[in-house]
């Protein structure tokens, strides 16, 4: 009688064993999203870490288990659609977030944006929080922001988090957050090699400038210009050097004139755009220019003719004199000859 009660056990035994399994299987719920971070608290989605470092691009979901009745809010997409993610620019990121729960419901669902740095933030003193009443089950959301990107952004990634709270039908409240990583675009950057400005001058006559720089960025430069700040005409305020690819490095010598005479004070600065239209300045730079009046130097040379022309006058008087020598002479020796 023993026996058998311990054989009527065991098939009981292996059906709770299997119930067990087949719960376990159809309990869990796999989302093929890849390039983000997923995290979640002990009530909510236990995600796979992700990394993403594309700047506009369909993604999907993290790998997240759930229960039928909780819902499950994350990340559909993300898209830059206006601007540029680059030092000193502002971008529109629109992100579309959706309840991956085909039968739950998501109430009172806040989405919170942070930043890792001051540097980049949202423009427009927009708020930094997003809600919905309602996300219905398998539905999305989509919302727009406009981000700053600092000139001194110090990372090559933009990185925002959005955490997601909210709760279910049963006001069980859940959270977790998805971090996703736009690549910046890096600026090019230009280095002053050498800038020599000729100390004297002279007034309405060229004066050289000499500049040799280098790009030292990882982006070509489509055009260099040097901007003269000083006394001179207007056509040398602005000197366009030319384009110059990374790695390069350009020297060029360039001329300006100056109006007036006397000690001049001349700035320098550059400003240069990168191939996507991204604009840099150099800070200016002061030279000293001594200019003199061409009146001066038409003194010179006409106290230069006058000395020529005198010297030039003694020469030809010697050489009349000689002149006059030589026939006096031929004229002594034929009388001589005649007696």
């Amino acid at each position: 009688m023993k026996k058998i009660k311990v054989f009527a056990i065991i098939p009981i035994i292996c059906i709770l064993v299997m119930t067990e399994l087949f719960a376990g299987v159809c309990g869990g719920l796999s989302f093929a999203d890849g390039n983000m971070d997923v995290y979640g608290d002990e009530n909510e989605v236990t995600g796979e870490e992700y990394s993403l470092n594309t700047q506009a691009a369909n993604v999907g979901t993290g790998t997240a288990t759930m229960e039928y009745d909780n819902p499950v809010i994350m990340i559909e997409k993300y898209e830059i659609v206006e601007g540029e993610v680059a030092p000193g620019k502002t971008f529109k990121l629109s992100v579309t977030i959706k309840n991956k729960n085909t039968h739950a419901d998501a109430f009172n669902v806040i989405v919170d944006e942070s930043t890792e740095d001051y540097s980049l933030k949202i423009a427009n003193g927009a708020p930094n929080q997003i809600y919905y009443e309602t996300i219905p089950a398998g539905q999305t959301k989509t919302f727009e922001r406009v981000f700053y990107v600092g000139q001194n952004y110090p990372y090559d990634n933009a990185m925002v988090t959005y955490s997601f709270y909210y709760a279910n039908e049963q006001t069980k409240e859940f959270q977790n957050r998805t971090i996703i990583t736009p690549g910046v675009i890096l600026p090019s950057e230009l280095t002053i090699n050498v800038l020599s400005v000729a100390e004297s001058a002279i007034v309405g006559s060229r004066s050289l400038i000499n500049v040799r720089c280098t790009n030292t960025g990882n982006i070509d430069i489509s055009d260099i210009v040097m901007h003269v700040e000083g006394d001179v005409p207007d056509i040398y305020k602005e000197i366009s050097l030319g384009g110059l690819n990374a790695g390069e490095q350009l020297m060029k010598d360039c001329d300006v004139t100056y109006n007036s005479s006397g000690k001049k004070e001349v700035k320098i600065s550059f400003k240069y755009t990168d191939k996507y239209g991204t604009e840099c300045t150099i800070d200016e730079k002061t030279y000293e220019v001594e200019v003199k009046s061409s009146s001066v130097n038409s003194g010179k040379a006409t106290n230069s003719n006058k000395r020529a022309k005198i010297i030039r006058k003694i020469i030809e008087g010697v050489a009349i004199g000689l002149v006059c020598l030589l026939i006096i002479y031929q004229i002594v020796l034929y009388r001589r000859r005649v007696k």
